[in-house]
């Protein structure tokens, strides 16, 4: 299904443009470019409190978490911006669903998953989307379900920052910031309780951006 459609929000238009041009040149660096055990730490973590098979990957990406997914016997749905990113998850066996769809926007019904998995993508959703994006993901959970959202924090109190150059050259994308504490009280506020916090590290921690920002990368579980 599409339903990335056109975007008002042009901070939305731009990080689609820029992750949609590097696309083809990301497909092709996936076996060299990916950390595997800050993955497997990741879903870990997230299949720990997850209770049901119901499984929405908001924000997939290439989608190395959506295929892991689907091999412990999840029922995968796989939601991006940018519907060129499918192309690696589309080959049998792999029975994903996949969706071209803002994330801030979802359109699925109410009740439709058991958890929703979030690695590195809500950094890219506008803070004053990030409230009303929460609350949308709660609607989207049955009861017991879980939501984890793999976040950054910026010691130098940034809210937000540009990366310039992502995987090219003259290729911005806007990214955002929450404190711990920040996301806790909008999690709350849109009916959550907080299950767990972890501060994992990526093995190429700290990358030359995350020590121009103060980038703490840290996980968040929540249970509705």
């Amino acid at each position: 299904m599409n339903h990335s459609g056109k975007h008002s929000n042009p901070i939305i238009r731009q990080n689609r443009q820029a992750y949609s041009r590097i696309a083809a040149e990301w497909l092709r660096r996936r076996d060299t470019d990916f950390d595997h055990a800050f993955h497997d730490r990741c879903r870990e973590l997230f299949l720990k409190h997850l209770k049901g098979r119901r499984v929405l990957d908001a924000g997939c990406g290439l989608g190395f978490d959506s295929l892991a997914f689907a091999a412990h016997g999840l029922a995968v749905t796989a939601a991006d911006i940018v519907p060129e990113f499918f192309a690696g998850i589309q080959s049998p066996p792999h029975e994903i669903s996949s969706v071209a769809m803002d994330i801030s926007a979802p359109c699925f019904r109410d009740g439709s998953f058991d958890g929703i998995y979030l690695f590195a993508s809500f950094l890219h959703i506008p803070r004053d989307l990030s409230g009303p994006t929460i609350s949308a993901f709660e609607r989207l959970l049955a009861p017991g379900g879980v939501l984890f959202i793999g976040h950054v924090n910026s010691d130098k109190g940034l809210t937000e920052y540009q990366v310039d150059n992502l995987l090219i050259e003259n290729n911005p994308a806007q990214c955002f910031c929450h404190p711990p504490r920040e996301l806790e009280s909008m999690l709350n506020a849109a009916g959550f309780a907080l299950l767990a916090v972890e501060q994992y590290r990526p093995a190429q921690y700290p990358s030359p951006c995350a020590v121009q920002n103060g980038l703490a990368p840290y996980q968040v579980v929540a249970g509705k």
